[in-house]
């Protein structure tokens, strides 16, 4: 099931800095990561990207050349790498490490309306891999190709079919000796990864219709903090010490020594929880949670991950009416007082969407109120503010202000807001072995008086509806 490569080893202390290289859903980014400084961008580049319908795709060679320019523009000082990247994103291809078919992105589509036998399990599916049967992630995309393209299902016949997450074909292409591997948090976005014991399922592999014998080779999991392999800089060798997903690198800006939540406010508001001693062993499981694991040198870690899809969406929807796109920042969260309790969502053409008679600022602070009410629902549903000490915010959300200091009224903590440009960076950079850098802390949101928000959360949370979930996050 895993091709051979050389044994990985034990690395020793990591010198700063890092070569940190983050390959994005539009674009790849690269910086030099010191403790104690600010990262600054080397090099950005976009990625080729080819949509058309539920058919999203990465162009293969226009993506290898940049990620050789990212290499090229190594400083001297720089000690090792870290690569972070989005996470279901899958590639197929021959040992000659030519690709068999295009990159697959993880918001292609296509295996939305495919029928995979694993949907009538899935709790089973949740137990084993930690999450949802959802054709998000790899495992349908693979059992997709090997029924639609003729090339991949001949080379699963005569054993020469690599599957992988995407950093895994770069590192398979630009490293030395071929390496064929990845991380337990890259190899759990395929869906066939055992979660509990961070091996390769034969079993997800039967319920997604995917061979264990003739189906293709999975690459060999490693732990972040050992060196993956060895890339060609423009400065000579470097190895790489940090291969992981990149929302499970971006929590690790906060450093790995205590439990913390933070929410990233984009257009899906993404929770995370973590890290944890152990996988939560919760009999039920909210549709929108997903357990993490990141394996590093130090020890394994539980990640707990809960999405509302949609946030941003919604909010540039209510621009586009009211003409507001991004003024938002003029927004007073005391004025909660004046607006109305009731705010009804619809699907407008498919695009989420709301009736209500108010003035566009009283209409945009009612979508943030409703953004901030279901984030903290959903916290609470969870039972994890009391168990997480410190909360973080973080994300480019329009208007994230206002719902930073609802949420802080109604968990009655402080919520730091964090400078997130840097967070996937920094943290692959802890990750290899970096001392976690200082959070960059631009504001922080002070628990007020609960009286008026709570009863407005009361008077909501009775029929909060759901915005439209046109995405999978």
């Amino acid at each position: 099931m895993q091709n051979p490569v050389s044994p990985a080893h034990m690395a020793g202390p990591v010198n700063p800095p890092i070569l940190a290289i983050d390959v994005g859903s539009s674009g790849i980014r690269s910086a030099l990561v010191a403790p104690g400084e600010t990262p600054e961008v080397l090099l950005s580049t976009p990625l080729q990207i080819l949509r058309h319908e539920n058919q999203i795709e990465l162009g293969p060679y226009s993506l290898l050349r940049d990620f050789h320019r990212h290499l090229k523009r190594c400083p001297p000082e720089a000690s090792a790498i870290a690569i972070a990247s989005q996470r279901s994103t899958l590639c197929a291809w021959r040992p000659d490490g030519k690709l068999l078919a295009p990159i697959i992105s993880w918001q292609d589509r296509r295996a939305a309306a495919f029928p995979v036998a694993a949907y009538a399990q899935p709790e089973r599916i949740r137990q084993l891999s930690g999450l949802p049967p959802l054709p998000h992630f790899s495992a349908s995309k693979m059992r997709w190709l090997l029924e639609h393209n003729a090339q991949i299902r001949a080379a699963a016949r005569d054993g020469s079919l690599l599957w992988g997450p995407l950093p895994s074909w770069l590192l398979y292409r630009c490293g030395v000796d071929k390496p064929f591997v990845c991380d337990t948090s890259l190899a759990q976005r395929t869906q066939l990864l055992d979660i509990d014991s961070a091996r390769w399922s034969v079993e997800l592999m039967q319920l997604f219709g995917i061979p264990a014998a003739g189906g293709g080779q999975l690459p060999q999991i490693l732990k972040n903090g050992m060196t993956f392999c060895e890339l060609e800089t423009g400065r000579g060798p470097l190895p790489v010490r940090a291969l992981a997903g990149d929302k499970s690198a971006g929590l690790w800006q906060l450093g790995p020594d205590s439990n913390k939540l933070l929410i990233e406010l984009g257009t899906c508001a993404s929770i995370s929880t973590g890290p944890w001693p152990e996988r939560s062993k919760a009999s039920v499981l909210d549709a929108a949670r997903q357990d993490t694991r990141l394996d590093t040198s130090n020890g394994t870690f539980w990640i707990q991950e809960h999405t509302l899809p949609e946030c941003g969406s919604l909010l540039r929807w209510h621009g586009l009416q009211s003409g507001k796109a991004t003024d938002y920042d003029h927004l007073d969260p005391d004025d909660a007082a004046r607006l109305p309790c009731t705010l009804h969502f619809e699907a407008v053409e498919g695009e989420p969407g709301f009736t209500c008679d108010c003035p566009p600022d009283i209409q945009a602070l009612l979508v943030l109120e409703h953004i901030a009410f279901s984030i903290y629902q959903l916290i609470a549903d969870n039972h994890v503010a009391g168990q997480c000490p410190r909360v973080y915010l973080a994300g480019g959300l329009p208007g994230r202000h206002c719902v930073g200091q609802w949420l802080a009224d109604l968990m009655q903590k402080p919520i730091a807001l964090v400078a997130g440009n840097f967070a996937t960076l920094t943290g692959i950079a802890t990750l290899a072995g970096l001392a976690p850098p200082p959070l960059c802390v631009r504001e922080t949101f002070l628990p007020g008086p609960t009286d008026r928000t709570r009863q407005r959360y009361t008077e909501r949370s009775r029929n909060l509806q759901s915005i439209p979930d046109k995405t999978q996050c």
